[in-house]
């Protein structure tokens, strides 16, 4: 039978259902949740990059990384979504930009440090010469591999007062390529740090030879004579054929009209005065100084 006061009373109990109101409180409360975890990674200030550290660098500015990595955080994402945020800032982006303005940098790490740090780390290569070939400088590294185009008016200081090997000849130098064995490279700095040494002689930063590969050095006084060096003798057997030549055949005053000498046969150096024929002392034996050295060394 139809009972009207039964089906009122049903209606109202089902508009005070407890589990649907559980339910409404439920996503209420996930939904502000949602909304607070969303401010906090990506609007409010607590994740936003306040300081940047650069760590590892010599040659290469650390202001002038930090300036980079502070650029490429400015700004917002999609016009609303800050770019300093520590979870989202562009790593990738940072670590190109500075090694596409850096030509010195090698390895780069960026590392977050919470709750509003970016660590940068930063490896250098360790350059050692600069070779000119074909038209083309670069700069190489202690391998003797071109790691770095090279200009005088916009590479650092450090670079610009490393030696610079001229190479007459038509190899063509390849970014990355390995051009010199660090033989040769070693063997020059050898050069320069024994003649200001031992003979106080300063030789000129460019270094010439005819073909990379002939071992032919032609190093440039600051006196503006030359000295004709080979990698197949050693730079200790040279110098010391040097030092008979310059005491016994060439005077102080002669050094003046000197043109060249040239080291490249063992136990001989040839040399030339600017008004002469080229002259030769067959004799040119350096004083047996090893076993003295030997004994110093023990």
């Amino acid at each position: 039978m139809y009972q009207p006061g039964r089906l009122g009373e049903r209606r109202k109990k089902k508009g005070r259902s407890p589990i649907s109101f559980a339910r409404f409180l439920y996503w209420l409360s996930f939904l502000i949740f949602l909304g607070a975890l969303v401010y906090v990674l990506f609007f409010s200030p607590y994740l936003a990059v306040e300081k940047i550290t650069v760590s590892g660098t010599d040659l290469v500015s650390p202001a002038e990384i930090q300036k980079i990595a502070e650029a490429k955080i400015s700004g917002k994402w999609l016009d609303f979504i800050p770019r300093n945020n520590l979870l989202l800032s562009d790593r990738q982006g940072i670590a190109q930009a500075i090694s596409e303005q850096f030509g010195l940098v090698k390895n780069l790490s960026l590392k977050k440090k919470f709750p509003n740090g970016l660590e940068i780390g930063v490896t250098e290569y360790r350059s050692s010469l600069i070779l000119c070939s074909n038209g083309d400088c670069f700069v190489l590294d202690q391998e003797g591999a071109a790691f770095m185009p090279y200009d005088s008016e916009n590479s650092p200081e450090a670079v610009n007062n490393l030696l610079r090997l001229v190479n007459y000849g038509d190899r063509k130098i390849n970014k990355g390529e390995k051009m010199l064995p660090f033989s040769i490279i070693s063997y020059l700095q050898e050069a320069e740090t024994e003649l200001a040494s031992r003979l106080n002689l300063e030789i000129e930063r460019e270094i010439e030879t005819p073909q990379l590969a002939s071992g032919d050095l032609r190093l440039k006084t600051k006196d503006s004579w030359q000295i004709y060096f080979s990698n197949e003798i050693t730079v200790e057997k040279e110098l010391g054929m040097l030092e008979v030549v310059l005491a016994e055949k060439i005077t102080p005053e002669q050094k003046t009209d000197l043109e060249y000498l040239d080291l490249r046969t063992d136990n001989k150096v040839y040399y030339k005065f600017r008004h002469s024929e080229p002259a030769v002392d067959e004799n040119a034996q350096p004083e047996k100084t090893q076993p003295e050295k030997k004994k110093d060394k023990k």
